[in-house]
């Protein structure tokens, strides 16, 4: 059950050199699915210092259950200890998200549902830390689990990752 999970729960990723001349590539494009949330795609710059690299990623997503729906837009910030975006990295997120379902707080749009009381259309934030590992396959191509917790309705998250 857990590898089939793994192999429907799989992130894409596409990294887009720049310029031919670059070693490393300077762009990433990703579609990812996430084993607790759902579909996100985005686009980001690479940036390396003397041996580093940090990823710098925009997502727009889209996540569903049993109690609310919920779609919206973050950024995503990777940081790896060394060029090669190999081993274990680092995460911050954060962005807003357009929820509508079962509602705790936060700010609600429309005020509640006469049909049901407890259901809002709300705006609830997204922010969120987590740590990861990146496996090499190729020069530009890495394997990656990682996982995430914070202040979004999801609260936390399980991603695998192959990204080209």
């Amino acid at each position: 059950i857990i590898i089939s999970s793994f192999l429907f729960q799989l992130i894409f990723g596409n990294e887009i050199k720049n310029n031919a001349d670059l070693k490393e590539a300077t762009y990433n494009a990703n579609m990812s699915l996430g084993l607790i949330n759902g579909v996100s795609v985005g686009y980001g710059k690479i940036k390396y210092d003397k041996k580093s690299a940090t990823e710098y990623t925009f997502n727009i997503h889209y996540h569903t259950c049993h109690f609310f729906y919920a779609t919206g837009i973050y950024s995503q910030i990777n940081i790896f200890k060394n060029k090669q975006r190999k081993g274990i990295f680092y995460l911050v997120s954060g962005g807003v998200d357009y929820t509508k379902g079962e509602s705790l707080f936060y700010y609600n749009i429309n005020g509640p549902n006469n049909d049901n009381k407890n259901k809002y259309e709300e705006l609830f934030p997204y922010v969120a830390l987590g740590l990861g590992y990146s496996f090499p396959i190729k020069k530009q191509n890495n394997w990656r689990i990682y996982w995430d917790i914070g202040l979004k309705k999801s609260i936390s998250n399980l991603n695998v990752s192959i990204n080209f």
